[in-house]
């Protein structure tokens, strides 16, 4: 199963490609979940990795519509001139990359005693980014093609009072999966990742926890681990409790 990162982790991935790029002299390749966003200033897509990061331009990028989610590898120079200069975006020297699916998110908590028609089991599932109001998720599932198509959905109650978790205040969140298709690939444990608009959530969480002079917004996922023999019933369990700190500007 593909390990699940952290919020955390991928923040600074992005500040350690700044500062490299920043000084020039270098050359940086990797890969990223990113939100493209057209520049009120250049008026060209760009690819934002993180809310604070300097944003990425390919040519790639041009045909894509605003707010589509993708994962990306890209190479740049940062010795190439059109990088020295930059203050807007850093220019990608390669660029290749595959669109992420948006799944649909619930403010109202989803019905979690009726089991969907070709509902899917979650062995595991976890945030790896927060991008412009875009929250990708990793969700692992066994008995799955990599090939198939699914309909990933998260539902949260505002109502709900935060629950207190080993002196953490956090918030539930709901994962359900539906397979739409069957793949033609070969079934096995697959991790598949999606996007969800969670701007009002984590709007709303910022401001629970302010209040609460709290510095960190902690959620976790609830996501059915198996049916029973007749698939009338299920057993839900947890992802670890994933901690998205408060940025100072909010």
């Amino acid at each position: 199963m593909k390990k699940l990162k952290s919020l955390v982790a991928v923040a600074m991935t992005a500040v350690v490609l700044t500062s490299c790029l920043d000084g020039g002299n270098s050359e940086s390749q990797y890969e990223a979940y990113a939100v493209v966003k057209m520049s009120t200033k250049s008026f060209r897509n760009l690819a934002y990795e993180s809310d604070y990061s300097v944003p990425i331009y390919s040519p790639q990028l041009d045909n894509l519509t605003d707010g589509q989610c993708i994962y990306a590898w890209k190479k740049i120079n940062g010795d190439d001139p059109v990088n020295q200069s930059a203050t807007e975006f850093y220019t990608a020297s390669e660029f290749q990359y595959r669109k992420i699916s948006k799944g649909e998110v619930a403010t109202s908590l989803d019905d979690t005693t009726t089991i969907k028609k070709n509902e899917m089991t979650v062995l595991d599932a976890g945030a790896v980014s927060y991008i412009k109001g875009m929250l990708f998720v990793l969700s692992s599932h066994p008995n799955a093609a990599s090939d198939q198509t699914n309909q990933i959905s998260l539902s949260y109650d505002r109502s709900q009072e935060v629950k207190e978790i080993s002196g953490q205040r956090v918030y539930e969140i709901f994962l359900r999966a539906v397979k739409v298709t069957d793949g033609k690939n070969n079934t096995g444990t697959v991790t598949f990742d999606n996007a969800f608009e969670m701007s009002s959530f984590f709007n709303y969480a910022i401001s629970q926890e302010k209040a609460e002079n709290k510095q960190n917004v902690y959620f976790r996922f609830n996501y059915i681990k198996e049916f029973n023999k007749d698939t009338t019933a299920a057993t839900w369990a947890t992802s670890k409790v994933i901690d998205y700190p408060i940025p100072t500007d909010k």
